[in-house]
């Protein structure tokens, strides 16, 4: 018994410690990888748990394993290799390490510091010199023996080293570079070498007489330095001197009857650093003179005639006798001089010439101008204004001057004097050339007289106004001479042709993202006189572009049966389709008269199709200018009265520029030509496209596609009944070449777009279609406003049925699979009941579909809304709830119920109808953009 219960005790331990074993979470483990660091540099890394329980510095990447669960800390410290400093960081400063899982961290090192070597030469052993390190932040470091500064922060370091003296010279320095940029882990180098800048020169003195004293001068060779040296006896004298090359003469002394002359041992003699140079200098009674005649040499030229010999070196300006002079040889030299910009070169007769004891030599130096002068005045410019005269001259002499000058140092010779007109203001100057002879020794004089040219040209200076900032202007300005220049901007053109000169402002288009903004500016012209500047302005300004229009239908007040207090139809404009709109009051007094189809041409100005509701011929169709927009109640430049406008319900422009009018209650399409739109005009029609081949009635909607075809959506189609409430609806093509010939079309469409059943009483028809448009990838959609939706029609498709062919050349008949389409749209977008009954579209910039709802009163009948009252046609009039609503691209790409941009919701509208962007999204095939 005993047995078997220790035996189910082990047994159950052991259990136990197999399931402790599996709750207990496996270790992890953490891979540290340390890069950056030069070899055999060791790290310092601390991998520390968060909470406690473990730490450890790593010096090399090394993996750390039988880590608990948790997160692990990474600390990176800095460290110091090669005199840099190294900083390093980790990709993560944090690190979650999982039982069972090796977790990853890289630590990079990387130089932080740089260094600088100074090397210091060339000073005397044991001696220190002062050289100074200076650098960002502050830093500074003086260094006196040559040396590696390391731990240096990057940037820019200057090294500068101060004079030393040192056994009674002085040493300089020259440092290179004086300026080192110092990067991280780069050592940069300069060298600072000293050299002494003066030395020693000892004049030793023999053959002085007791009681006797001689004078040696001392002078250094092209100036700077000069010193008498006097000697009571025999002996020497040691003078510091800056290194160079000195002439050493020994002045003669009498002692009773006899002349004393000094011998030099060596002159001119050269003094080196740090060094001492000695000459002698040996008196004896056995001298002679020397006659220097200078001649030639006008006063105040210097010094330039030099004499050397046995008693040193003397210079000369002027003649001279030179007495007591050790017998020898002498030379005598003649250095050229320069006097009042005039250079001189000298002959000497004779050299070298022999000194003999008792007698006098004689030598000649004659001097000769051997350049001139040219002394230019330059008269008649304004104060302050700069000549332009160029001088030329033999040896390629070439110099411009631009005032009053005096040329110096002259080849002789002719040089031609060639002044350059100069403006000043819009007076240009002008003098004529001249020449002059230039002789050596003398100056030549030549006059530039500058008078104001008698103009033949003037200037035009227009001023642009009224662009936004950044934007360019478009104006061109044409005149004489076939001259064109476009401008962009305020600007003065000069050197013009006197004439009148024409000013042509071109619209401007400016880039908004939901609608383009278009300005205009009228031109003029100027008349440009010789020596003048005219003025011509050129005012943009943005003539009702930038807006969304809308035709607003307007109600019934309440009393259907009276139209004296109905509120008329008008235009309302939202700028960049938001905000408060403009209203623009089109002068309708009530109902029987309303504004329905609405167009832009591409001068923007607008056309608002009026008329009545019912099937007549006093429609009219009226032209807004563009500038006249701006005001709230404009009168219409142009209106078309023709006999063939009854209820001109929507319009659109073709390519060429003619006006296409859909008319509603007379069923048919008219064309009228762009040359009839100028003016009024009360004439017919130049096209028209009536019976539809038996397809069509009561048109309200055209759109062109990208070739010119004329897309036409009937609000009713053949199969309707008289009843209101049964109105099945159809898109008929029309294509490009059945819209012209003479006096129009009455066959059947190239395509027919319509539903197949008997009766389309329902909302999955074409139920009352309304409006179209094109998307920018040639797709046609169409607003049903009984069916409430938005369909697609994918009509540039392969797969879309082709056109009908017409066989035989019968325009009412098709083959079949042509020219004619029953099947579902590609996308139809369901009103949410947010929106009700959509109207017109319209498509923005960035591809957003704009649609003007007829949103129903809360509480009209299902029944009532699937009717279309001719007498009051849209719902929304009696209680201002239609509203222009946008879908976003996005949300157009597939069927669905999509809610329209909240934001962008404008509301309170009285039966919203046609809609259009000014200026319409490019690409379009809508002709309204200039």
């Amino acid at each position: 018994m005993n047995v078997r219960l220790h035996s189910f005790g082990f047994g159950f331990l052991a259990l136990l410690l197999f399931i402790l074993a599996a709750c207990t979470p496996a270790p992890g483990s953490l891979k540290v990888t340390i890069t950056g660091l030069p070899a055999g540099t060791d790290a310092k890394v601390t991998v520390s748990k968060q909470g406690g329980g473990f730490s450890k510095e790593l010096k090399k990447s090394e993996t750390l394993g039988n880590l608990a669960s948790g997160t692990y800390q990474i600390s990176v410290s800095a460290v110091s290799a090669g005199g840099y400093t190294y900083s390093g960081s980790a990709s993560s400063a944090s690190v979650k390490v999982e039982g069972g899982k090796q977790a990853e961290v890289t630590v990079t090192y990387q130089a932080s510091t740089g260094g600088l070597s100074v090397s210091i030469v060339g000073l005397p052993e044991g001696v220190s010199p002062e050289v100074t390190v200076s650098g960002p932040s502050g830093f500074s470091q003086k260094v006196a023996t040559s040396t590696t500064l390391s731990g240096l922060v990057p940037g820019q370091y200057s090294i500068s080293a101060a004079e030393v003296s040192v056994g009674g010279y002085t040493y300089v320095a020259s440092v290179d570079p004086a300026t080192v940029t110092v990067t991280a882990g780069v050592t940069a180098t300069s060298q600072v070498t000293y050299g002494a800048g003066d030395g020693k020169l000892t004049v030793r003195v023999s053959g002085i007489p007791g009681g006797a004293s001689a004078t040696v001068a001392v002078s250094k060779v092209g100036g700077g330095f000069s010193q008498n040296l006097t000697f009571s006896g025999n002996g020497s004298q040691t003078l510091v001197v800056p290194v160079g090359q000195y002439n050493i003469a020994a002045n003669p002394f009498t002692v009773g009857a006899d002349t004393y002359a000094g011998t030099v041992s060596e002159s001119p003699v050269t003094v080196t650093g740090a060094s001492t140079k000695e000459v002698t200098v040996a008196y004896g009674t056995n001298s002679g003179s020397l006659q220097v005649n200078i001649s030639g040499l006008p006063s105040g030229s210097g010094t330039p005639v030099t004499v050397s010999g046995p008693s040193g070196t003397f210079t000369l300006g002027s003649s001279q006798t030179l007495t007591g002079l050790a017998v020898g040889s002498y030379t005598v030299t003649a250095a050229s001089a320069s006097k009042d910009g005039i250079a001189y070169a000298g002959t000497v007769s004779a050299s070298p010439v022999t000194v003999s004891a008792g007698a006098t030599a004689t030598v000649s130096v004659t001097y000769a101008a051997v350049t001139g002068r040219l002394a230019v005045t330059v008269n008649g410019l304004p104060n302050g204004v700069n000549a332009n005269v160029t001088v030329t001259g033999p040896g390629g002499f070439s110099q411009v001057i631009t005032g009053t000058t005096t040329l110096d140092n002259l080849q002789p010779g002719t040089y031609t004097i060639t002044p350059a007109d100069v403006t000043a203001g819009s007076v240009t100057y002008q003098a004529p050339g001249s020449s002059a002879s230039v002789s050596a020794g003398s100056t030549a004089t030549a006059q530039v007289n500058y008078a104001a040219a008698t103009p033949t040209t003037g200037s035009l200076t227009v001023t642009i106004s009224g662009l936004p900032a950044g934007t360019n202007a478009n104006v061109t300005v044409s005149g004489p001479g076939g001259f064109s220049q476009n401008l962009t901007a305020s600007t003065t053109l000069t050197n013009l042709t006197p004439g009148t000169y024409t000013i042509t402002a071109g619209g401007v288009v400016v880039t908004k993202t939901t609608v383009d903004e278009h300005y205009q500016a009228s031109g003029g012209s100027a008349s440009v006189s010789a020596g003048a500047t005219a003025s011509a302005s050129v005012t943009y300004s943005k003539h009702g572009s930038g807006k969304l229009w809308v035709i607003e239908y307007g109600d019934d007040n309440g009393t259907p049966a009276d139209l004296s207090d109905d509120r008329p139809s008008r235009l309302l404009g939202y700028d960049q389709a938001a905000g408060t709109a403009v209203a623009v009051d089109l002068g309708l007094q009530n109902a029987s008269r309303k504004a329905r189809g609405l167009a832009l041409d591409k001068a923007g100005n607008v056309w608002v199709g009026i008329g009545t509701e019912v099937s007549s011929s006093s429609g009219e169709i009226r032209m807004y200018r563009a500038a006249d927009l701006a005001s709230p109640s404009p009168s219409p430049a142009v209106t078309i009265t023709s006999p063939d406008l009854g209820t001109p319900r929507s319009l659109a422009f073709d390519a060429s520029g003619n006006l296409w009018v859909a008319d509603q209650f007379n069923h048919t399409i008219l064309r009228f030509d762009a040359s009839r739109l100028g003016a009024n005009y009360t004439g017919a029609a130049d096209y028209k496209i009536e019976g539809f081949g038996g397809h069509m009635t009561t048109p309200t909607g055209l759109a062109f596609d990208a070739d010119g075809n004329l897309w036409v959506v009937s609000f009713h189609g053949t199969n309707a009944s008289d009843a209101p409430s049964d109105s099945p609806g159809q898109i008929l093509k029309f294509k490009a070449s059945q819209l012209s010939g003479s006096g129009g079309y009455n066959g059947r469409a190239a395509m027919i777009i319509y539903d197949n059943s008997a009766n389309a009483n329902d909302k999955n028809s074409l139920y009352g279609p309304i409006s179209l448009a094109f998307d920018a990838s040639g797709r046609l959609w169409v607003s049903s406003k009984l069916g409430d939706f938005i369909a697609r029609f994918d009509v540039n498709s392969p797969s879309f049925p082709a056109d009908c062919d017409y066989p035989g050349g019968v325009v009412t008949t098709c083959s079949p699979g042509t020219g004619e389409y029953s099947g579902a749209p590609a996308v139809k977008i369901t009103a949410n009941g947010t929106w009700k009954q959509p109207i017109s579209l319209a498509f923005d910039k960035a591809g957003n579909l704009w649609v003007s709802d007829d949103l129903p009163p809360a509480g009209t009948s299902p029944q009532t809304l699937r009717q279309w009252n001719p007498r009051m046609p849209y719902f929304s009039s009696g209680d201002a709830t239609g509203q222009i609503i946008r879908f976003n691209a996005a949300d157009l790409a597939t069927s669905g119920s999509p809610a329209p941009a909240a934001s962008a919701t404008l509301g309170g509208l009285r039966g919203p109808l046609d809609m259009l962007f000014n200026l319409p999204t490019p690409g379009l095939p809508i002709y309204g953009r200039p």
